[in-house]
């Protein structure tokens, strides 16, 4: 799970927030108000980011109908939070300090010379041009930045990019106000420009701070995904990860585990799928969920058609059945659930802010192979058993399996 959150890249992001309002005439209702978002991470020059998608998904997607060419043209650009600290503290270092100080093999350290020389001589002459520095590496560049900071503190310079992508650096002769007025200036645009590659990270980051429920369907890859692309590296220890998540969203639902309720389960037939679709047909034509009206402005394209794994419809109908589940089982009820998260084939759900506890009438047991004894054995032996129903790997060598408790 961790190594395709962190390889996968986020194709849309689906977002619903529904409004309570009591001004209805028949009593309260929910607004919803649903957006999906096309994300493409920002480039950054250096940085190696590859996107990588798997053909099956690139091929479900297409049977879909995804806008691959809006992912690409139109996607938010976004970029984590550990970049986004990183402008911004480039942004906030002072021109004139140097970070480190160079040193130039002799060659090049005559080349400076003869340039800084050229530069002393057009201070001397007063020229109200700029003096334009070409023809030189990203090493020398810098080492030109360093040496202009130290004996020209009246220049103010800034690099400019040519046609063909070779970099200049200008010159120009100003005052101390003038330049620090001019600094400030560039300042105020280096953050405006970090805030727009920043792109939906700050959505996401406005929403931590508004510490609002959060309501997912099996949510724990999504989280996993968001907090890959969004907040950092995936920690390799699942304690670790549970405190990031509960850290960023302390309120969270999963709608897969309100389904298996035991009021709800007695309206369901025998054969009910917990997958998103069938769950929300169920819901939302149950007579006896028929709970707590919840519409959509009419000008939205969800009011009309259904879009079934468009992220913006499926975030809209998760929040619809999470809605009308609490409204049948009680909003008092709604406590056990939270921080709550399904996990498949597993004796436990995951509980985001303390120790999993397990299911009713199971028992689990780990197996520990000794040297010699493969995995693929043990698990025949464990078919055979009747009461056997389900396993997980844990490493190459020790396996967790349950049954379920005699009467």
């Amino acid at each position: 799970m961790r190594s395709a959150a962190s390889k996968y890249q986020i194709i849309q992001l689906g977002l619903c927030f529904f409004l309570k309002s009591t001004a209805a005439e028949n009593g309260e209702c929910y607004k919803a108000h649903p957006f999906n978002v096309y994300l493409f991470p920002e480039e950054r020059p250096g940085a190696g980011r590859d996107v990588v998608l798997d053909i099956d998904t690139v091929n479900f997607h297409k049977q879909q109908k995804l806008d691959f060419n809006k992912w690409i043209y139109e996607g938010v650009p976004y970029i984590s939070a550990k970049a986004e600290k990183l402008m911004a503290e480039k942004s906030m270092v002072e021109r004139n300090e140097a970070p480190e100080e160079l040193h130039l093999c002799e060659i090049d350290a005559k080349r400076m010379e003869q340039e800084i020389e050229k530069i002393k001589k057009w201070i001397e002459e007063e020229s109200k041009e700029e003096y334009i520095v070409s023809g030189f590496n990203g090493f020398l560049r810098k080492y030109l930045y360093q040496e202009i900071a130290k004996k020209f503190p009246q220049l103010h310079h800034k690099s400019k990019q040519q046609e063909n992508y070779q970099k200049q650096i200008i010159l120009k002769i100003v005052t101390a106000e003038e330049k620090k007025a001019i600094e400030e200036a560039e300042r105020k645009e280096k953050l405006q420009e970090m805030e727009k590659r920043s792109g939906a990270l700050r959505l996401l980051k406005l929403l931590v701070s508004l510490k609002v429920p959060i309501v997912g369907h099996n949510p724990i890859y999504d989280l996993m995904f968001i907090y890959s692309h969004f907040f950092g590296e995936l920690p390799f220890s699942w304690q670790e990860f549970k405190q990031e998540i509960h850290c960023l969203f302390p309120d969270i639902y999963d709608t897969m585990i309100i389904f298996g309720d035991d009021k709800v389960k007695k309206l369901l037939p025998e054969k009910q799928s917990s997958g998103l679709e069938p769950v929300y047909l169920f819901v939302s034509t149950n007579k006896e969920l028929a709970g707590i009206p919840i519409s959509i402005e009419s000008e939205n394209k969800y009011s009309k058609t259904e879009h079934y794994h468009e992220a913006g419809y499926d975030s809209y109908i998760t929040g619809f059945i999470f809605i009308r589940l609490l409204s049948y089982i009680g909003q008092e009820n709604s406590s056990k659930y939270k921080n709550q998260l399904y996990s498949h084939r597993s004796p436990f759900n995951f509980n985001v802010e303390g120790k999993e506890a397990l299911h009713d009438n199971q028992l689990v047991y780990v197996v520990q192979l000794d040297k010699g004894k493969t995995l693929d054995n043990t698990k025949g032996i464990l078919k055979e058993c009747k009461e056997f129903y389900f396993m997980k790997v844990i490493t190459s060598d020790m396996i967790y399996f349950g049954i379920k408790k005699m009467e």
